[in-house]
């Protein structure tokens, strides 16, 4: 273990007096890893990236000296163009249990705050020593992506609540028999609905009652405000099932599926 921490500053030496400083006011750096230089089927974006590789387990380093550090090597980096990032590792830095500043990486670039930067053996060796020296632990829930990707302002069960509200203002939809929805749209950096794809879910001949509602809940999807992210891509979609009148026991996203 000495060997270890005495490894780790004299790294930590080798950056400060080699780079500039940035020092910031977080009291947490979050750090969820896959691989180094895996070679993804698909690309991975930023919001679905624990999910996507299932990530359980992250690591959590509170000394000032290694986060500002860290902070102290992302403001180093160069410049890049690759637009197409997938993502190996994702850190976050929290004060007082809210993120203050998202950043995703692979081996090769780096998204942070919606700039693309280089990568460099130092950044990669520097996040591997504190992966390990320190130990790791469950991934925090409350900065864990929900299951439709994006986020909405009030959380999942808001989003439902939301939607379902939205509808029953419309009188002439109170009678519609039970309808399933598929619904998938980008989401813009500032938050907004784009490129919505919404479908029926078995349901091949829709009666007028349910176009009607498909025409409404189109146009309440274009006006949902999700939270902002500079780290978003094209790539990054909300997609989830959505059944109207919506029952108490439907509301959670993987619920939505099998019914």
């Amino acid at each position: 273990m000495l060997l270890k921490n005495l490894k780790i500053y004299c790294l930590l030496f080798t950056i400060l007096t080699s780079t500039k400083i940035y020092s910031q006011n977080f009291d947490t750096v979050v750090i969820r890893y896959h691989k180094w230089g895996v070679e993804p089927t698909h690309i991975v974006p930023c919001i679905k990236f624990e999910r996507e590789y299932g990530i359980k387990k992250e690591y959590k380093i509170t000394e000032k000296a290694l986060t500002d550090s860290l902070i102290n090597l992302l403001g180093s980096l160069k410049k890049g163009k690759e637009k197409r990032l997938s993502v190996e590792c994702k850190i976050y830095f929290i004060n007082n249990g809210e993120v203050k500043r998202e950043v995703c990486l692979n081996s090769k670039y780096v998204m942070d705050n919606g700039k693309i930067r280089k990568n460099n053996p130092l950044l990669i060796s520097f996040i591997n020593r504190l992966m390990i020296t320190h130990s790791s632990s469950e991934c925090d829930k409350r900065f864990y992506p929900s299951y439709i990707g994006n986020e909405f302002e009030g959380g999942v069960d808001s989003l439902y609540s939301y939607l379902n509200n939205e509808i029953n203002k419309i009188n002439k939809l109170s009678n519609v028999e039970k309808t399933r929805f598929l619904i998938r749209c980008n989401v813009s950096k500032k938050g907004k609905s784009n490129n919505i794809d919404l479908r029926f879910i078995k349901c091949p001949s829709p009666n007028n009652s349910q176009l009607e509602l498909y025409k409404h809940l189109y146009n309440i999807i274009r006006k949902i405000k999700w939270k902002s992210n500079p780290n978003r891509t094209k790539l990054d979609i909300s997609e989830f099932y959505f059944i109207y009148p919506m029952n108490r026991n439907y509301c959670h996203p993987l619920n939505l599926r099998t019914q």
